[in-house]
């Protein structure tokens, strides 16, 4: 299994990552320096044909890196390459059978994603996030740690929701927005507006 990042979100990963596909854990970085916790224990590749090397073998790969835009990037890179974008769910995860998470999701330990919740596709759902009843996740959009969306919210693409930011029922917030953390949002936000505050404001970014 190729893994896309060897950063923070990739530790936050690790263990379930471990129990999940023990040895056969491969990551992909784009820098020279990796991690302390990983270089002693998985092989590391960057070029193309390592990665294409890596696909003979399995063709399935997760996104272990943050940014919507970032994510989205690479798995278009990994993609054309041959590669298939694969979901990874947390054991400790709550989630409703009357839920939907898109191919290539990623939802961590302690998030709950309530009945009629739809997420789109590579969508992060981090650490004690919580997404309540009815929700519509954009694709490649994140909810940062402990950040709380509530009933009935259509959420646009690319959105990123920081964390323990709070977003009200029955909203409709736009692609690419940035909410701040510890955000509480009150009303419908537009595309390409970073949000911060109680009640969140708009601000130049």
């Amino acid at each position: 299994m190729l893994v896309i990042g060897a950063g923070g979100l990739a530790l936050q990963m690790l263990d379930e990552l471990e129990a999940q596909f023990g040895n056969k854990i491969v990551f992909w970085v784009n820098i020279s320096k990796y991690r302390e916790i990983l270089k002693c224990n998985y092989n590391f590749i960057s070029l193309e044909e390592e990665i294409l090397d890596q696909f003979k073998e399995d063709k399935r790969f997760i996104l272990a890196v943050s940014e919507p835009g970032n994510r989205q990037q690479l798995s278009n890179k990994f993609i054309s390459l041959g590669g298939e974008l694969t979901s990874f769910i947390s054991q400790k995860a709550s989630i409703s059978k009357h839920a939907s998470v898109g191919v290539g999701g990623v939802v961590l330990q302690n998030a709950v994603i309530e009945a009629g919740v739809k997420l789109g596709e590579g969508c992060l759902v981090n650490v004690g996030a919580v997404i309540t009843h009815e929700c519509m996740i954009g694709n490649f959009s994140e909810v940062a740690p402990l950040a709380l969306i509530a009933g009935n919210v259509c959420i646009g693409e690319k959105t990123f929701v920081g964390s323990n930011a709070t977003v009200l029922p029955k909203l409709n917030i736009g692609a690419e927005v940035i909410i701040g953390a510890g955000a509480v949002v009150t009303r419908d936000i537009p595309d390409n507006v970073k949000v911060i505050g109680i009640p969140a404001k708009p601000v130049l970014v």
